[in-house]
């Protein structure tokens, strides 16, 4: 199965100089060429990816009212190349989202006030083509359903494995650069 064009980059510049120039492989240099995307001298920069005319950011929204669970949630993203914004509670989530365009969004359940269902509801209607993923430290098929109802794109339970986290990221930006992109996969 062919790598999306970004993960080949990444995984190619993460051999090249640590300058951050690299030299492009054909195939996708070429590739980028047909899609009208510029690999450029430098490359792409770290947070950002072009689709079509659209610049998807590499940021996402950790909410939860643990400061420690905050803290390695953007330790390990951070490390990993992600611009990662944190919120203690629902309201300062919402406000967030309204100063900055994040579409990857990680929801504890358990939250003071308003509660990781309700403010899946509003995110989602608000973003509709946001990925919202569940995370907590309390399990149960009954919050399943409700969350999958809510929104939710999927459900996590604490601790999340770090290469499990990662995944579920790349997984997510690719799914926002194939809902975003004008341009059939090659």
């Amino acid at each position: 199965m062919p790598q999306p064009l970004f993960a080949a980059w990444r995984a190619h510049s993460r051999r090249g100089s640590s300058t951050g120039k690299i030299s492009w492989p054909l195939g996708i240099a070429r590739a980028y060429r047909q899609r009208g995307l510029p690999p450029g001298k430098e490359g792409l920069p770290p947070q950002a990816v072009r689709v079509g005319e659209a610049t998807l950011d590499r940021k996402l929204l950790i909410v939860d009212d643990e400061r420690a669970i905050r803290d390695l949630f953007q330790s390990a993203l951070s490390e990993a190349g992600y611009e990662v914004y944190l919120a203690e509670e629902g309201q300062q989530a919402l406000e967030i989202l309204r100063q900055q365009r994040i579409d990857l969004i990680f929801l504890d359940l358990k939250l003071f006030g308003m509660n990781g269902i309700d403010l899946c509801r509003q995110i989602k209607k608000n973003h509709p083509l946001s990925v919202v993923y569940a995370i907590t430290g309390w399990s149960g098929l009954f919050e399943v359903e409700e969350c999958r109802e809510a929104g939710f794109d999927d459900y996590f339970t604490k601790p999340i494995p770090l290469e499990l986290l990662l995944k579920a990221v790349e997984e997510a930006f690719a799914k926002l650069r194939r809902w975003k992109s004008p341009f059939p996969p090659l």
